[in-house]
């Protein structure tokens, strides 16, 4: 289900769920590994990159009601780990 749908359309969904936590799981998904490559390039440390990858998922939990489709997920995802 989660492949066939939209960047676009799993926030939208996200935003209006009862459960957003089930619908972000999917975004995390769909986005851990790529975020985590793009960090790893910068910082050496595996261990420390997890960090700076979790603490981006963590981020967008908080601020995704911020999140207005100007740019794609993907791109806002990997601007917020640098804030």
């Amino acid at each position: 289900m989660a492949a066939e749908l939209s960047d676009q359309e799993l926030v939208e969904l996200l935003k209006s769920s009862d459960k957003p936590s089930t619908v972000f799981n999917l975004i995390v998904r769909r986005y851990q590994e790529k975020i985590y490559w793009f960090v790893r390039r910068i910082v050496n440390n595996h261990e420390d990159a997890n960090d700076v990858a979790q603490n981006t998922f963590i981020k967008a939990w908080n601020r995704i009601n911020r999140f207005e489709n100007r740019s794609k997920l993907s791109t806002w995802l990997y601007r917020i780990h640098i804030h």
